[in-house]
């Protein structure tokens, strides 16, 4: 279990190491100057803290606690140490050489900055125009063209290579400064936002903490999750809630720390929590944590804690021991920013007054060791730690601190001397509330204990917690006039923009003027956040508030309520008569020097525990004691006002916070209440305090009501035509989503078609490729199937030519033999004809006639009949030749007709299948 340091009572009962006395530090005016010296001594001057060096900073001669103080808001060192970078609140950049002991202004950003980085020779600036830009020695300034959504709030240069990190609420950007352009983004997830983004001093992770409480480490070259880092998970464990953390040079331990009493101690060789480190005193928070590389000895972790309460801590995590504080006085003393040299010869740090300090870490670390751990209270601030996994928080009881080193028995330290008496007095006080306690409690102490303020607070105003009522109001949803709320005022805390939202439009449902009154949100803020766990108490305070507190301010709506404002001046007027003729000889009125601390009921000029100290004072008194309070505000100011003179300074003054002690305001406001005419005194022309009644709330009527029912109807009428424009602008730009989404349609539709007409080109070409090779093809085969015709063709004429020949000459053959046949006969018939005439003739006769009376032929009758015979033979002769050169005849026409076929043959496609 962590243990808390020993004899952490109260602050101010925690002994504090002995600083070392020395000469008091160099402080160095720049009265708008360019260039100058720090100092002209030859060693550099220190004081009893450390500091060697303050600077302020003031326009055209004005001291630094006038109206034209410049406050400084961000510094930085360079990667050597010698040097240091700090802007003021309208942009300019100042380089504060602390070897040479000179100052340059190097340029006018002409717009604040939100955060200051060095890189080698270069100043990269987060502007807050949410830009990022790069500014080098010789004046050239480079703007990125793209932006981030929202402020940036740190930069984080890596160590040898060109590239930067730039962190805002929603995004971490990672930049090439060679071209300022964007190599990654890193977004948050939902409600998981982004705290802080930065590289390792080796530049080999990329460290992000989330809002979620997980810190991711990512290797520098590729983007790769590295390893992770959760947070304490144990039950009866508060969230640490991380917003910064810091690592050691040889990137071994980080230390990371949120809005808890608590240091997380990681070592990242195994990525696990080795320890924790509980803070001393009344610390409820750390704001930034930084390693000094200086010490008694270098092997020592040293860091530096900038507390909530304004203190930088300096804290030997390995020993677990205070070593010192820094920034230890009033409200001129709270620290608001500060940053350490990379060698840890130098801290510097930016006050609320708009200084800046630079302490030498040797002289400010100049102190005895603190002494090991002991159950005494005298024992010197120190901090124990377990060295194993812990839980994250220990359970103490109240003004109690448990203190365990290491094996040592638990013992219980209580506190002693005016934090036991306060104790005592605070229960002797609560036993029996009773206003004359209370009075003398606030007497005595000039405000109320923080940790029962919220109590007293509800008894003083006497809240009648109508649960149902407020939920009835609630009920009623967001008022048309707070519906934009989270645009105008902006917040990084959710729950808070959202009680803000609901509470506002409730008290706009209960009177209409509320939504009518354009700063209701700075008067009711304070209250809202001050109670911000009860949102309930958060609205019945300020309901209470504007009907005691704020009487008679409506009554001339919308203009500012001249009667009440002639009381605050006649007030001053009273007690100060010379500061109200320079104001009214500079033009300055009511309206300008008491009517914007109205408007906001103090809560632009006070810190937040000045102001709470203030009010503890207004809400134990009488209504009217709210106007004694700014009147004495503005006589408190005397000397700073007479010095002004013009109207833009007065207004600046009035609505910016001012180093001034509260003790001064409250005290004047007393001596104002006693010393002040009745005639004029707020206190009797003002009604007394009439709290809320239980079961139902006030009607609230007391403001012209024609004029708010003008502005009602006036605003709605506008209300429903930024309706009407919203809906014609959303109908337009779902009319131009739908176009687009048409177009990109059409162009997809037109790139597939070009595809597919691409396509098919491609298969037309295959396919005409295709086709040629086919005909081809059949050009080869059909001159193929061609010559083979022919072939065929002349082996038929040389067949049909043979046979024809043949049959020629067996035909020739055979007449020729027929043919000497008939000659033979006839030669022997007419050799015999004549000796045998008669008897051939008979014969032939005979022949002729048969079964006649076979008479013997006559020679003429044979010679008849051998003729006839002859003829016969001549006719089957001719018949023969006619058959031959038929059958010839008919072969030539089938011949030709081949021949006209393969001529007027055309090659047929084949089909799929061929």
């Amino acid at each position: 279990m962590s243990t808390p340091m020993a004899g952490g009572g109260e602050r101010d009962s925690v002994p504090r190491p002995a600083k070392v006395a020395g000469a008091l530090p160099s402080v160095v005016e720049l009265h708008g100057r360019v260039c100058g010296r720090l100092w002209n001594t030859a060693a550099r001057p220190t004081d009893s803290s450390g500091a060697i060096l303050q600077i302020q900073h003031s326009r055209h001669g004005q001291t630094p606690l006038g109206s034209q103080l410049l406050r400084f808001t961000h510094v930085t060192f360079n990667e050597k140490g010698d040097a240091c970078a700090a802007c003021d609140q309208l942009g300019n950049l100042f380089i504060f050489n602390l070897e040479d002991a000179t100052f340059t202004l190097a340029h006018r950003v002409e717009l604040p900055c939100t955060a200051i980085c060095f890189h080698n020779d270069t100043l990269l600036i987060g502007v807050a125009d949410n830009s990022f830009r790069s500014y080098h020695r010789e004046n050239d300034m480079h703007r990125s063209a793209l932006e981030h959504r929202t402020c940036i709030h740190h930069i984080s240069a890596h160590p040898t290579s060109p590239i930067a990190l730039t962190t805002s609420a929603d995004e971490t950007i990672l930049w090439n400064l060679d071209d300022h352009t964007i190599e990654r983004t890193l977004h948050g997830a939902g409600d998981v936002g982004i705290q802080l983004a930065k590289f390792s001093h080796l530049g080999d992770l990329v460290l992000t903490c989330f809002k979620n409480d997980e810190i991711f480490a990512w290797h520098t070259v590729g983007l790769r999750v590295a390893f992770k880092l959760m947070p304490p998970r144990e039950r009866h464990s508060p969230l640490p809630h991380y917003r910064t953390f810091s690592v050691t040079r040889d990137g071994r331990t980080l230390v990371a720390a949120g809005r808890s009493q608590f240091l997380a101690v990681y070592r990242l060789a195994d990525a696990a929590l080795h320890r924790t480190v509980k803070l001393p005193g009344s610390t409820q928070g750390v704001r930034q944590v930084e390693f000094l590389w200086r010490g008694q000895s270098p092997d020592r972790q040293v860091v530096a804690v900038l507390c909530d309460t304004g203190r930088v801590e300096i804290i030997d995590i390995d020993a677990a021991t205070l070593l010192c504080s820094v920034g230890i006085g009033g409200a001129w003393s709270f620290i608001d920013a500060t940053a350490a040299c990379l060698h840890g010869r130098y801290l510097s740090a930016v006050h609320a007054n708009g200084s800046l300090k630079i302490h030498n870490v040797d002289a400010v670390l100049t102190v005895p060791s603190a002494p090991p751990l002991r159950p005494s209270a005298r024992a010197a601030p120190a901090i124990a730690s377990s060295t194993t996994r812990p839980a994250w928080a220990s359970t103490l009881r109240q003004n109690e601190q448990i203190v365990q080193p290491n094996n040592a028995s638990v013992r219980k330290v209580k506190p002693k001397g005016s934090a036991a008496r306060w104790k005592s007095h605070i229960q002797q006080a609560f036993s029996d509330i009773r206003e004359d306690k209370l009075h003398d409690l606030l007497m005595g102490h000039g405000e109320y204990p923080a940790k029962y303020r919220k109590y007293i607070w509800r008894q003083l105003l006497q809240l009648p917690e109508n649960a149902d009522v407020y939920q009835n109001l609630l009920s009623k949803g967001t008022h048309s006039a707070f519906a934009t709320f989270h645009q105008l005022f902006p917040m990084k805390s959710r729950k808070l923009l959202r009680i803000s939202q609901r509470n506002l439009s409730a008290l706009a449902h209960w009177a209409p003027i509320m939504g009518e009154v354009k700063y209701l949100p700075h008067l009711a803020f304070p209250f809202i956040k001050f109670f911000e766990n009860t949102p309930f108490a958060s609205f019945e305070a300020v309901m209470t508030i504007i009907v005691n507190w704020c009487q008679q301010w409506f009554e001339f709506f919308p203009n500012p309520p001249v009667n009440v404002l002639n009381m605050v001046e006649n007030v001053l007027v009273h007690h100060e008569p010379q500061l109200h003729r320079h104001l009214l000889r500079c033009g300055v009125t009511s309206q300008v020097f008491a009517w914007p601390l109205m408007q906001t009921l103090l809560s632009d000029v006070f810190e937040e525990e000045e102001w709470l100290a203030v009010w503890d004072n207004i809400l134990s008194n009488h209504p009217g004691y709210l106007l004694h309070v700014v009147a004495a505000y503005v006589a408190v100011n005397k000397a700073s006002l007479l010095k002004v003179t013009q109207m833009h300074d007065f207004q600046f003054f009035f609505n910016r916070f001012n180093p001034i002690g509260v003790r001064q305001v409250i005290k004047k406001a007393r001596q104002f209440v006693r010393s002040t005419p009745r005639e004029i005194n707020p206190v009797y022309l003002l009604g007394h305090f009439a709290p809320l009644q239980p079961g139902s709330y006030p009607i609230f009527n007391n403001y012209p009501a024609f004029i708010v029912d003008f502005q009602v109807q006036e605003r709605e009428r506008i209300r429903q035509e930024e309706l009407d424009f919203l809906r014609e602008r959303a109908a337009a730009v779902e009319s131009r989503k739908q176009i687009d989404r048409l177009k990109q349609e059409e162009h997809a539709w037109t790139r597939q078609q070009e595809l597919l007409l691409a396509a098919e080109s491609e298969r037309r070409g295959g396919i005409e490729n295709e086709e040629k090779r086919l005909a081809e093809q059949r050009r080869r085969f059909e001159a193929m199937r061609r010559d083979q015709l022919v072939e065929e063709l002349q082996a038929y004429e040389e067949s049909r030519h043979t046979f024809a020949e043949t049959e020629k000459s067996l035909r020739m053959a055979e007449l020729s033999r027929v043919d000497d046949h008939a000659k033979g006969t006839a030669v022997q018939a007419r050799a015999n004809a004549i000796p045998t005439a008669n008897d051939r003739m008979s014969q032939l006769a005979h022949a002729a006639i048969p079964h006649s009376a076979n008479p013997e032929p006559t020679p003429v009758e044979s010679l008849s009949r051998i003729e006839l015979l002859t003829s016969d033979f001549n006719d089957e002769k001719v018949q023969s030749r006619r058959r031959w050169e038929q059958q010839e005849s008919d072969a030539l026409h089938r011949t030709w007709q081949l021949r006209e076929k393969l001529a007027n043959a055309t090659p047929t496609r084949p089909s799929r299948a061929q």
